[in-house]
């Protein structure tokens, strides 16, 4: 199969995975679970990520950098709440600190 002929096969299907769920969500909304949901995964998914970050055995740096980083993160989030003010602060207390240390 010639190279020019997979690519748009292969783009027309990452489409169409992509956008068919989207033609359904009308039913979707009001249901329970999907509102449970909506609630709960933004603070699972940092749960995880923050898991991650302290348990990769690739993490470069000491442990207490990370651990005020995610306290700096943390601390602003909760007088801010705002996404894009706590990412910047988080990423700039860690730049920060492995700069230092």
């Amino acid at each position: 199969m010639s190279i020019f002929l997979m690519i748009p096969v292969a783009a027309a299907i990452t489409f169409g995975l992509r956008f068919i769920p989207l033609l359904g969500i009308d039913r979707l909304e009001g249901h329970d679970s999907v509102e449970r949901l909506s609630a709960l995964m933004p603070g699972g998914i940092m749960i995880i990520l923050v898991a991650y970050t302290l348990v990769d055995p690739g993490r470069e740096g000491p442990l207490w950098t990370w651990l005020v980083a995610i306290a700096v993160t943390v601390a602003v989030h909760l007088w801010r709440r705002s996404p894009l003010i706590t990412m910047l602060t988080g990423i700039g207390a860690y730049a920060l600190l492995a700069a230092l240390v």
